[in-house]
């Protein structure tokens, strides 16, 4: 799930703004239950009328994921784990420099 996600254009999918990975197949979601995600495949069939992904915060009602604060968590089918590692912020100057 790391790496670089862009804004997409025209999809907001509940209400919230949607996020791609470049080159890959994530999206960071508002779901159903008002609660970030970061999810696949399953979660873009389900044109993110879901809850569910590879991570998750678990305040609800964040207008944007930049802003949550406290620790993400990481699945791995049958439990959910917190991670104080997890990162999900603006990208910076420096950075898209180094990308580019």
């Amino acid at each position: 799930c790391e790496g670089f996600y862009d804004l997409v254009l025209g999809m907001r999918p509940n209400g919230k703004p949607l996020w791609r990975m470049r080159g890959g197949s994530r999206w960071i979601y508002m779901g159903t239950d008002g609660r970030w995600y970061v999810g696949g495949i399953m979660s873009r069939r389900r044109q993110f009328r879901c809850e569910s992904g590879y991570m998750f915060h678990s305040a609800q009602g964040c207008p944007l994921p930049v802003m949550l604060q406290g620790p993400w968590s990481w699945g791995d089918s049958k439990t959910w784990y917190e991670d104080p590692a997890i990162e999900v912020r603006q990208v910076t100057e420096a950075e898209l420099v180094d990308v580019a």
